[in-house]
């Protein structure tokens, strides 16, 4: 991801997530956001994620966790945008109470337009990719809860 954002005066570019507290970090290490609970992250380009953590108490046993730290911020932020939207338009959370056949055909949907080279949703203005991210999301979402696989 190299989404550029001016953070404090400072250009710089988005590239991973934080281990600790889940935020996104930059190319330079600071967490983005206003009050992080970690402050710092200790990236190095092309090595694995190391939180702060790590660094200032010597070890983490977290084999056998899930490496949430490896999905891909730009995936999430789009995710993000589509679930804000969605909020705006039909209250928060609303999305649980659909049918998921009703995703498979707007997941579709969003394919063609974004086939037939539409990149942006006529009506949200955001992009077709992000929708579908979202849409499977759901799809994911919806099965695991009626096969009884969801956390939640």
């Amino acid at each position: 991801m190299d989404k550029k954002t001016d953070w404090g005066g400072e250009k710089m570019s988005l590239r991973s997530i934080c281990n600790d507290c889940c935020r996104v970090v930059c190319n330079r290490g600071r967490v983005l956001g206003p009050g992080s609970a970690c402050g710092y992250f200790i990236a190095i380009k092309g090595q694995s994620a190391t939180s702060h953590s790590q660094v200032e108490n010597g070890k983490k046993y977290d084999s056998g966790k899930m490496r949430l730290d490896l999905l891909p911020p730009a995936a999430l932020l789009a995710i993000g945008s589509i679930m804000t939207y969605g909020a705006d338009k039909y209250g928060a959370n609303n999305w649980q109470g659909v049918e998921i056949e009703r995703y498979e055909a707007a997941l579709l949907r969003h394919l063609l337009a974004w086939k037939q080279g539409e990149k942006n949703d006529r009506e949200s203005g955001l992009p077709h990719l992000h929708h579908m991210l979202t849409n499977a999301a759901f799809i994911v979402a919806l099965e695991e809860e009626k096969n009884g696989l969801s956390e939640a």
